[in-house]
């Protein structure tokens, strides 16, 4: 991840594939957590969380406390909730990485 104030220069065909790929991954997280019936607003439930990114509780807690992913428990005041997307960031870096 980049940290505040960096920047990656990317060319327009590269960029396009980049943006095709995020909306493609947005659309992806977006139709599982509606499946579900699970998405409010901009916020997913953790089990929906760990479903989609094969992610464990202690892993997301870790990155929860290094400040890489926000969570509230406030959405339906009982469990804890994630950013959708900051999920579909995490992804589209995984997918990344794998390339």
């Amino acid at each position: 991840m980049l940290k505040a104030g960096e920047h990656i220069v990317v060319d327009a065909e590269h960029l396009k594939a980049i943006e095709d790929s995020v909306r493609e991954l947005s659309a992806l997280v977006k139709a599982n957590a509606v499946n579900q019936s699970v998405l409010i607003g901009d916020w997913i439930p953790e089990s929906e969380v760990i479903r989609l990114t094969q992610l464990g509780r202690t892993t997301l807690y870790k990155m929860r406390k290094e400040g890489i992913l926000s969570t509230s428990s406030l959405v339906d005041g009982k469990g804890r909730f994630y950013r959708l997307s900051e999920i579909e960031e995490l992804l589209y870096a995984r997918q990344e990485i794998k390339k």
